[in-house]
């Protein structure tokens, strides 16, 4: 029997809800089988597979509505940040909020389907989370230094920081994750240092 794209939809949606859940779970991303979402959702289990090419896909899949809504978060945001570290520590802050409830799954996550060392490359939901976050760095980047070009290295750090801050967020057993928070400062803190130091760096009359 052929399968309308409603259902198809639909199944898909369900996948997605059901693996959020199961990333919430006390056990979060360390217990999470296919084989128990395909039973929770009432599919065989290599249907999964017709939606997603891999669990990552799936896993990072369900995460990215939490991006969308932190990245949208700040965009509405109408706070007067004074300079580009404030602004970037509030984005991830952001995240933070939008990814609590799964945030013990939020490490391991990341670093199977985000990190930019994946063997064979980062699937089309990951790097559609990617692509996202960078751009609205790269927008923030330019509202504060106009002539500022973020490179591909400069967006390689910066997605580099931002991982292992997400990493650590995510094991924080600190009260209310305020070493999370002290790690965050500094990344930025890096960060805006390492563009300003390299836009120097060009602006400064080479000699010969």
């Amino acid at each position: 029997m052929r399968v309308s794209a409603e259902v198809k939809a639909q199944t898909r949606q369900a996948l997605l809800d059901h693996a959020l859940q199961g990333l919430a779970d006390p056990g979060g991303e360390a217990e999470f089988t296919t084989r128990a979402l395909a039973r929770r959702v009432g599919v065989a289990h290599g249907t999964i597979f017709n939606y997603f090419p891999s669990r990552e896909a799936l896993l990072i899949a369900a995460l990215a509505p939490l991006f969308q809504r932190a990245h949208q978060e700040f965009l509405d945001d109408r706070t007067a940040f004074e300079s580009l570290q404030e602004a970037l520590f509030a984005i991830t802050a952001s995240i933070f909020r939008h990814l609590a409830q799964v945030r013990a799954s939020v490490g391991p996550v990341a670093d199977a389907a985000l990190s930019p060392m994946v063997r064979g490359g980062l699937t089309d939901e990951a790097e559609a989370v990617r692509t996202e976050h960078l751009e609205l760095v790269s927008e923030v980047v330019r509202r504060f230094h106009p002539e500022t070009e973020v490179t591909a290295v400069s967006s390689y750090l910066y997605w580099t920081l931002h991982l292992g801050v997400l990493t650590w967020w995510s094991a924080d057993e600190s009260p209310k994750q305020q070493d999370a928070l002290v790690v965050l400062d500094q990344a930025t803190r890096l960060f805006a240092r390492a563009l300003t130091d390299t836009q120097s760096e060009t602006e400064r009359p080479h000699v010969s």
